[in-house]
C-alpha cells in the first residue's frame, strides 16, 4: 500500500487603496461660506465662524469649482495640492483569506482478479476556510462618492472522507479485450448546511483493440462560497434592460407584459426607461442613473447539485493506411438542480413582468413621478435549475510524406439543449439558450469548432487554423433591425422580433524555425484575413455594440522562445 498524510497553510492579504473620490462632508464644507482673512487668503466660514486652514478633516479648504481646469487662484484645483488632499482623500479597503487543510490517504491492490488486480483508494480531508473583507469607512458611511460598501467576514469547517474501487472485470476475451469498472463515493459533512454523499460510477470497454467505449455517471455538488454566505454586499449602477420600456423592453412585442407594465407604472403611457444622465435608453442594457444595492450575502443559501452522464466511443483503426487516424464522439448530459444564481437587475424585472412572478416584484420600487426603477436589492438565491447537453467530436490524423509530416486536429462541439430556470414557481417557462445573445447564461452558440493543420519538415514547421462560431440572433429595439420579425417563442406568448446574425469563422497561420540552439522562433497573424464580426445591438459585453468572444482585427507577431 501507499500512504500519506499532509497539511497546508495559505494565507492571502490584500491592500487595495482607492484615489480620485470626493469626501462629501469635505466638499459640503468647502463650497460652503468663505472669505478673505487678514492675510489675503480664502478661508472656510464667516469672519465670526472661521473654519481652519489645513488639509485634514477637522479643517477646511475652500474650494471654487467655477474656476476653470488649468487656472490658477483663490479656490482653485489647479496647482493646490491642499485642496487636492482635502477633496479627494485616499481610501483603503484590507482583505485576509486563510485556508487549512488537513488530509490522509492510502492506496492499493486487494486481491488479484482474474482480470486483473481490484485496487481501491481512501481517505479522509478536513478543510477550515474563512476571509474577510473590510471596505474604508468613508465607503461604509456613504461619505464617500465611491459606492457605499460594508464589510464581509465568515467561514466554515468541512470535513470529508472518500472511497474508490476500480473493478477488472474481463480482460482478453472475445468481446472484451478490457472491461474495468470503477465506483467512488464521498460524504462531506459542512458546519453551514449539514451533510452531502455523493458517488459516480465509470465504465471501459474495449469490444476489440480498435474500440473504446467509455461511459459514466456522477452526482456532484458546489457548496456556497464565503462570499455568498457572509458578503455585505455594495452600491453598484448595474446596466439592465428594463422589460416595460415600450421601444426596447419586451413590452414593445409582448401585450401581456405591457398589461402588467401599465398596472405597475402610474404615467405608462409616457414612460421610458433611463439611463445614465436621466436620458431616455436607445438600446437595450443600458446603466441605472440611481445606485442598486447588490451582492448582498444569503446565509440559508444551501448547496447546487447536479447530475451527469456522459456516453462516448474512441476509434482507432488498425490498418496501415489509417494507423494515424483518431475518432472520438462523445454525448454528455448535465442537469445542476438548486442552482445558486446570482441574481441580477434584469434576472428580478424578467421574472416579474415576463415569468408574472410576484414574489419577484417586492425586490424593487419605481419612482411615482417617472416610473423609473429606483431602488432594488439583490444578492445570491437557490432556485430553479439548469439542463445542458450536447456532442463533442474530436478527430485527429497524422501522416507522413516525402515533404514532411502533417497532423489535423479538430474538436467540435454541438449544443443539443440548454435550458435554465430561475424560479422554482410553477408554470415558469425555462429560458432557451442556445443561440440566444441575451440569454441569462451569455453567449451558447450551437456549434463551436476549432481545426489545426500542422506540417513539419526538418526544424521548419508551420500552423494554419479556423475557428468557427454558429450563427446568434437577439431582440430588436427598431422594426429596421429585425430581418426575423416572427420568431417563435417556447409559448406563443415569448413570440418576438429578432435580428438573425449568421456565424464566423476566424484564420491563423504560424510559421517557426527550431534553431541549433534549442531555441524556437515564430512569426505568426491571428484573425489573418481581418475578419469582422456583426454589430450587435444589445450590446453583450457591457456597453460595445461588439461580441467579445470574437477577434478584433488582425493580429501580429513575433516570438522568440528559449529553452533550457
Amino acid at each position: 500500500f501507499a500512504w500519506d498524510v499532509n497539511h497546508s497553510y495559505q494565507q492571502t492579504k490584500a491592500l487595495a487603496s482607492g484615489y480620485g473620490d470626493f469626501n462629501i462632508d469635505a466638499v459640503s464644507r468647502a463650497v460652503g461660506p468663505s472669505f478673505i482673512n487678514a492675510q489675503g487668503v480664502a478661508q472656510c466660514g464667516t469672519p465670526d465662524a472661521p473654519i481652519g486652514l489645513g488639509a485634514n478633516r477637522s479643517t477646511c479648504t475652500p474650494w471654487n469649482p467655477l474656476l476653470n481646469a488649468g487656472v490658477e487662484g483663490p479656490g482653485g484645483l489647479t496647482n493646490n495640492p491642499a485642496l487636492w488632499n482635502y477633496l479627494f482623500q485616499e481610501t483603503h479597503a484590507t482583505g485576509k483569506t486563510e485556508t487549512q487543510i488537513y488530509n490522509a490517504n492510502i492506496t492499493g491492490p486487494v486481491v488479484a482478479l482474474p482480470a486483473g488486480e481490484l485496487a481501491f483508494a481512501a481517505g479522509f480531508e478536513r478543510r477550515e476556510e474563512s476571509g474577510r473583507f473590510v471596505p474604508d469607512s468613508l465607503a461604509v458611511s456613504g461619505l464617500s462618492s465611491t459606492l457605499s460598501a460594508l464589510p464581509t467576514e465568515g467561514g466554515y469547517d468541512v470535513n470529508e472522507i472518500y472511497g474508490e474501487l476500480l473493478v477488472p472485470v474481463l480482460a482478453g476475451v472475445t468481446g472484451a479485450e478490457v472491461l474495468n469498472l470503477s465506483l467512488s463515493t464521498r460524504y462531506s459533512d459542512y458546519t453551514t448546511f449539514g451533510s452531502t454523499t455523493n458517488s459516480k460510477a465509470g465504465l471501459e470497454w474495449r469490444p476489440i483493440n480498435q474500440v473504446l467505449v467509455r461511459a459514466t455517471y456522477s452526482e456532484g455538488f458546489r457548496a456556497p462560497t464565503i462570499s455568498n454566505l457572509f458578503a455585505g454586499g455594495s452600491q453598484t449602477f448595474s446596466f439592465y434592460t428594463d422589460p416595460c420600456d415600450p421601444i426596447v423592453g419586451a413590452a414593445a412585442t409582448n401585450t401581456a407584459v405591457a398589461t402588467r407594465c401599465a398596472a405597475a407604472i402610474a404615467d405608462y403611457a409616457n414612460f421610458r426607461q433611463l439611463r445614465q444622465g436621466f436620458e431616455p435608453v436607445t438600446a437595450p442594457n443600458q446603466q441605472t442613473p440611481v445606485a442598486f444595492f447588490g451582492g448582498a450575502a444569503n446565509p440559508l443559501l444551501e448547496p447546487e447539485e447536479s447530475e451527469s452522464t456522459s456516453v462516448g466511443v474512441v476509434w482507432r483503426p488498425e490498418w496501415d493506411a489509417l494507423s494515424g487516424l483518431q475518432i472520438s464522439l462523445d454525448y454528455w448530459d448535465i442537469e445542476i438542480t438548486n442552482t445558486i444564481v446570482g441574481d441580477s437587475p434584469n434576472f428580478i424585472l424578467q421574472d416579474c413582468y415576463v415569468q408574472n412572478i410576484s414574489s419577484r416584484c417586492a425586490l424593487f420600487t419605481r419612482e411615482d413621478a417617472r416610473g423609473i426603477v429606483d431602488t432594488m436589492n439583490f444578492g445570491s438565491r437557490n432556485a430553479g435549475f439548469r439542463e445542458v447537453a450536447g456532442y463533442d467530436l474530436d478527430l485527429s490524423y497524422r501522416f507522413d510524406t516525402r515533404f514532411g509530416n502533417f497532423t489535423l486536429n479538430s474538436q467540435t462541439t454541438y449544443i443539443s439543449k440548454d435550458r435554465l430556470a430561475t424560479s422554482d414557481d410553477a408554470g415558469v417557462i425555462a429560458d432557451e439558450s442556445i443561440g440566444d445573445a441575451e440569454s441569462r447564461v451569455g453567449t451558447v452558440h450551437r456549434i463551436r469548432s476549432v481545426a489545426n493543420l500542422t506540417w513539419n519538415l526538418g526544424d521548419w514547421g508551420a500552423t494554419w487554423g479556423a475557428r468557427y462560431y454558429s450563427g446568434l440572433y437577439e431582440g430588436c429595439a427598431y422594426t429596421t433591425e429585425c430581418n426575423n420579425p416572427d420568431r417563435a417563442g417556447p409559448t406563443p406568448q415569448q413570440a418576438r422580433a429578432t435580428n438573425d446574425l449568421g456565424g464566423i469563422t476566424f484564420h491563423d497561420v504560424q510559421v517557426r524555425w527550431n534553431s541549433p540552439w534549442n531555441s524556437t522562433f515564430a512569426v505568426g497573424a491571428n484573425n489573418v484575413f481581418e475578419k469582422i464580426g456583426p454589430q450587435m445591438y444589445t450590446q453583450p459585453n457591457s456597453n460595445v455594440s461588439y461580441n467579445g468572444e470574437f477577434d478584433i482585427g488582425r493580429f501580429l507577431y513575433v516570438r522568440y522562445q528559449q529553452n533550457f
